[in-house]
């Protein structure tokens, strides 16, 4: 029978494990305090062993298996080996092959508030225990906040898969003579409990990551995509019943009038009521510490792949698509990486400068020609992809008509499906439109004056321009050259023998690790505006709501990185201090993700190690090793909530540097390699080790963000034009008859050329438009083998579904000739 409630001093026995090499933690304990070793996740109890089948047949092999066995150790001993495992956070000597049973193993967890009566809590379980959720373990945080670690039966599982419509591949067996070429086939097909067997004879994945359950057929991201499906759609009263004892205690809180109580709380949904009014403050899967650990160490592996596979085995096909994305991304650098670096050393040899080198130009080309390509090669890439993994257009219908829990509107009668819906007038959402917008462009307009102030302290901004055509016509007037965004006190501050000296390499620095931290905070700032202007919209789906957000902070992020180098490239028009910010800007920003996403956490987790060392060392002394120790589940629950946006933003701003200013620093490629090879693994870290597990979440794309680097592919035709033409003298090399140049270097348009040079400019611009659009249409979206695999499908599918009608036919007929 599956566990419902285990009490805390009620004692777990865990299945018995292989013997290995090294000593291991025992696998029985009784539960006291808030002992966390019976709560750990899954396979964490030991980094290093697998679960047999037979938990029997080893059991006399291990010293370690037996509770009566556990008191022949002292509590020295004990120490001792909870210190080496903790020691070897990162170590796996033998990796996981099956995951333990699900009844057993607490896929999420919940982390009640002081708002939280027990008497509320104790109704939350009987709800969950009537849904057929399974409450594996029950203790208390050092704030004494009640947490559960919850899962599910084996049987509510599957039949939950099938509601979901989730695909797993499907070995076809039993076909028609017509068909008997296809006999074995594997294929991405809706999973049926009917079909299991067939589900479980399915070629698993060549991945030597790949982890199943028993039956061979659920992965640990299947799990955590069930369990977040039923915890997200169980209502706070049972199908069938009138009211309830948690109905009616809810009703207490939310101030429903009593004759309410069973209609509104038909259409509530449990955790989404208790997340709005403050009664949990946690929910979310746990990690399996095996298995993440397993991965991290694949991943850090310099002499091995990246395994996609396994990320989208244990954190379903969102954060797998990141990972396969950003290998991708760095693989593909290398074109636009070697012809950058080519470049550097040929003008390096020839003693030329950026602004006269006659290359330059060409690898603004090529990077506009290769980025087109990336982006289609992607496509390609993320079609085979979604269709090995069945989302490939299989993310259904059934998310058609998903709606958003905090969606707000009238009851309306569906067209589509005839059944109540709420409905909210597009005429309002398109007023919060614009008030958004209008929000938005005022920080926009606060920014670009941040950005000025950080201009005049970098020294890019004099007293008098240095343009000469800031000076007013018909005047020789010294005063009428003034700069219009000069700011005396902040450009004194670039001044020699000033905190911030232009001259000084340190302390210009200053300035620039000043500009990163102000674009960094109100980045971080704008964060939370865009989140409530997003909320305030009301969106209907979690797609348009997550689009619209992503819209917003992209747009914001976007403007704060690129404002000052589209200022110094077209309107200063000086592409030496466009070069020297874009290099200055590149290499603060990846030493700052560096230092934020990879330094600071791995000190983090060293000192919550040695911490915890320094805590066992003194229980020894105690003797009592099981007092005060930490939990899994409260170590997971301090942690933060990962978000996948700052990772994706930060690398298509990167993107953005390579392709829009690709002709004046064409070094940025071959930078962005090596920074990029080391941001994936800590990428990789921090997902594993500083944020909580994220819930699955089944994609067959990286969504709106394909969208927004075509943008940029696009953008960086007219940009790097621009910068071959007005804002260094690269076109000068090449078309210096309609140019002047004057004794310092300054060139300008020869009077009555401009119409040329502009013509020249734009058609070359239309030019490599007219190539970009050639190249899209010549590449298809999708491959040859995922369409002829689709193909073949429906082929199959057709065929069987006549076939079947035929026999029913056939054996109609042949009843009626009986009759």
């Amino acid at each position: 029978q599956p566990i419902s409630h285990i009490n805390k001093r009620q004692e777990i026995q865990y299945p018995s494990i292989q013997p290995t090499n090294h000593p291991t933690i025992p696998m029985a304990f009784k539960m006291r305090g808030n002992l966390s070793s019976s709560t750990i996740p899954e396979d964490s109890i030991s980094t290093e062993v697998t679960e047999t089948p037979n938990s029997e047949s080893n059991s006399s092999h291990s010293p370690f298996t037996s509770e009566e066995k556990l008191p022949r150790l002292s509590p020295a001993s004990r120490a001792r080996l909870l210190t080496r495992k903790l020691s070897r956070m990162l170590l796996v000597s033998k990796p996981m092959k099956v995951l333990p049973p699900i009844e057993r193993t607490p896929i999420a967890m919940i982390r009640f508030t002081k708002n939280a009566t027990p008497e509320l809590i104790n109704l939350v379980k009987e709800r969950m225990v009537e849904a057929r959720i399974v409450i594996v373990s029950e203790e208390e945080d050092v704030d004494g906040n009640v947490m559960l670690g919850i899962s599910t039966t084996q049987q509510e599982l599957e039949h939950e898969a099938e509601h979901l419509n989730l695909y797993k591949p499907l070995t076809l067996r039993g076909l028609n003579e017509s068909l008997a070429l296809f006999e074995g086939t594997i294929i991405m097909s809706q999973f049926e409990i009917n079909q299991i067997e067939s589900h479980k004879m399915a070629k698993r994945s060549n991945d030597d990551f790949a982890v199943y359950d028993s039956k061979n057929v659920f992965t640990s991201s299947d799990r955590v995509r069930i369990m977040n499906s039923l915890i997200e759609s169980l209502p706070i009263l049972q199908p069938g019943t009138e009211t309830s004892n948690l109905a009616r205690k809810l009703n207490e809180t939310l101030h429903l009038p009593p004759n309410e109580i069973a209609a509104r709380c038909h259409k509530m949904y449990l955790f989404d009521t208790l997340r709005k009014n403050d009664f949990i403050d946690v929910l979310d899967p746990l990690h399996s510490t095996h298995l993440k650990n397993q991965l991290l160490q694949a991943t850090l592996k310099v002499s091995s792949d990246i395994p996609i596979q396994a990320y989208r085995e244990y954190y379903g096909e969102e954060v797998a698509f990141y990972f396969a994305w950003m290998k991708f991304y760095i693989r593909a650098l290398l074109f636009p990486g070697i012809t950058g670096l080519v470049i550097f050393i040929i003008r390096s040899i020839r003693g030329v400068t950026i602004d006269t080198d006659s290359l330059t130009p060409f690898h603004g080309l090529l990077t506009f020609l290769w980025a087109v390509m990336f982006t289609q090669f992607w496509s390609r890439e993320e079609a085979r992809l979604a269709y090995s993994w069945g989302t490939w257009r299989a993310e259904g219908l059934k998310q058609t008509f998903n709606v958003r829990h905090e969606f707000k509107g009238t009851s309306r009668l569906s067209e589509v499906t005839k059944m109540e819906e709420k409905y909210y007038p597009e005429n309002k959402r398109r007023l919060s439109y614009v008030f958004s917008a209008v929000v938005t462009l005022m920080l926009l307009a606060g920014a670009f004056f941040v950005m000025i102030l950080s201009l005049n302290m970098q020294g890019y901004i004099k007293h008098k321009h240095e343009n000469t055509s800031w000076y007013q016509p018909n005047s020789h007037v010294e005063d009428d050259c003034h700069h219009p965004f000069h700011y005396e006190f902040f450009a004194s501050l670039s001044e020699k023998g000033n905190i911030f000296d232009s001259q000084s390499t340190i302390r210009s620095t200053l300035a620039v690790i000043l500009h990163v931290a102000l674009v960094l905070s109100m980045n971080t700032g704008y964060r939370i505006i865009a989140k409530r202007l997003t909320d305030w919209e009301n969106h209907e789906s979690q797609e348009t709501y997550n689009n619209s957000l992503i819209f917003k902070r992209f747009f914001f992020e976007m403007f704060d990185s690129y404002i000052v180098l589209m200022y110094l490239a077209f309107y200063e028009q000086d592409v030496a201090k466009v070069r020297s910010e874009l290099i200055n800007v590149f290499n603060v920003d990846t030493f700052r993700r560096l230092l934020l996403e990879g330094v600071i956490p791995f000190i983090t987790t060293k000192v919550r190690l040695r911490n915890k060392l320094h805590s066992i060392r003194d229980l020894k002394k105690n003797d009592d090793l099981n007092q005060n120790q930490q939990s899994v589940m409260e170590e997971e629950a301090e942690k933060e909530p990962y978000e996948e946006f700052d990772d994706y933003i930060e690398m298509i701003i990167q993107f953005g540097y390579i392709t829009l200013f690709a002709s004046a620093y064409p070094l940025a490629p071959f930078v962005a390699i090596m920074a990029n090879f080391v941001e994936l693994r800590l990428d990789a870290f921090k997902i594993t080790h500083v944020h909580r597990r994220p819930w699955t979440m089944s994609v067959s794309s990286i969504g709106v963000w394909a969208s927004l680097i075509r943008c940029i592919v696009w953008a960086s035709a007219i940009t790097n034009c621009m910068i071959f033409c007005f804002t260094s003298r690269q076109m000068v090399q090449y078309l210096p008859k309609f140019f002047t140049v004057d004794q310092s270097g300054e060139h300008d348009l020869k009077d009555g050329d401009g119409w040329i040079v502009v013509f020249i400019v734009f058609g070359i611009e239309r030019l490599l438009l007219v190539a970009g659009i050639i190249l899209t249409l010549s590449i298809p979206d999708i491959p040859e083998d995922v369409r002829i695999k689709e193909q073949q499908k429906d082929y199959i599918y057709t065929r069987m579904y006549h076939l079947d009608r035929s026999e029913k036919r056939a054996q109609r007929n042949a009843e009626e000739k009986k009759s």
